[in-house]
């Protein structure tokens, strides 16, 4: 799972997308679920253009380097168990 900007934006006291996919892969008995809440996390913490760095512009789809990032994180997970 990965956050959306607007989460990022706006956190999850409104609704918790982490608590929500957690449940879900509890109830369907999934064997990972990799989150990406906190990589987004910090580096909107830390880049000033987080949101270009991550996000299209005007848009919800992930940029070349966001990409990057979810598959290493994919490649990290599946691959150090």
């Amino acid at each position: 799972i990965y956050p959306w900007p607007d989460t990022l934006f706006n956190g999850q006291a409104n609704f918790n997308w982490e608590n929500y996919a957690v449940n879900i892969c509890k109830i369907s008995n999934c064997k990972k679920l990799i989150n990406l809440f906190p990589d987004f996390k910090e580096i909107r913490n830390s880049s000033e253009n987080w949101l270009t760095d991550i996000f299209i512009a005007g848009d919800l789809h992930i940029t070349h380097s966001g990409q990057k990032i979810i598959a290493q994180k994919i490649l990290s997970e599946a691959f150090n168990e």
